[in-house]
């Protein structure tokens, strides 16, 4: 019996595309001196306020302690800064900078065209079914690892 072609599986398929499109930004970024991880960061931070390292992991889909070391990265980089919490003196939240708004700011400009070159082809209403789907597809990994298996 013959076995499905990878390239036709939804697990190998979502694979490949994240390793290239982490190659893509990471050489698009060079510039900036920074990975899509950090930069991803500094975008999360850019649109709120503060996070803690918690919410940052979460939003990112990395564990904490690769956060940590994420966050000193970019801390030593001046783009970040970390308090703590108003009510919680344990909780330590990170914030961007003005030095890391302007790097965002110098993404933002370099990722325009290559979110558009991305989505060449793909209607509006295509990318927001793939988007939900990719969503329900993340839930259901989260759950796996929390030890939720069927």
């Amino acid at each position: 019996m013959k076995r499905r072609d990878p390239n036709r599986q939804l697990e190998f398929l979502l694979s490949e595309v994240v390793r290239l499109q982490l190659r893509v930004y990471n050489h698009r970024f060079k510039s900036t001196g920074l990975n899509q991880s950090q930069v991803s960061a500094l975008i999360h931070l850019d649109r709120v306020e503060e996070l803690s390292q918690t919410d940052l992991a979460a939003r990112l889909g990395m564990r904490k302690a690769a956060t940590g070391t994420l966050i000193d990265g970019l801390e030593g980089k001046g783009l970040v800064e970390r308090t703590r919490g108003r009510e919680d003196r344990r909780l330590q939240l990170v914030s961007i900078t003005d030095e890391g708004c302007s790097v965002v700011e110098d993404v933002d400009h370099m990722a325009e065209p290559l979110g558009q070159a991305l989505r060449k082809g793909i209607s509006r209403d295509e990318r927001a079914q793939l988007v939900g789907i990719l969503q329900r597809i993340r839930e259901n990994l989260r759950n796996l690892e929390k030890g939720d298996c069927p």
